[in-house]
């Protein structure tokens, strides 16, 4: 029987898969950035955030470890 037809496994769809992954993400985070930042904000829908209101930002889990803080 000849295998010279089939091919070794690779770990390609892992990596498509978390390409498609980040692309979900963008799907679903773009929409709700551009209308907070690009209407909400300048139009004064939404009160601007403050460097108060920011700095606690980084200490959250989700944050820190996005941005490998810890």
């Amino acid at each position: 029987m000849d295998m010279s037809g089939y091919s070794k496994p690779t770990n390609e769809p892992f990596w498509w898969a978390l390409f498609g992954a980040g692309g979900a993400l963008a799907a679903l985070f773009l929409p709700i950035l551009l209308l907070l930042f690009g209407l909400a904000v300048p139009l004064g829908w939404v009160a601007e955030p403050d460097y108060a209101s920011l700095l606690p930002s980084p200490s959250s889990t989700i944050v820190a470890s996005s941005l490998h803080a810890k």
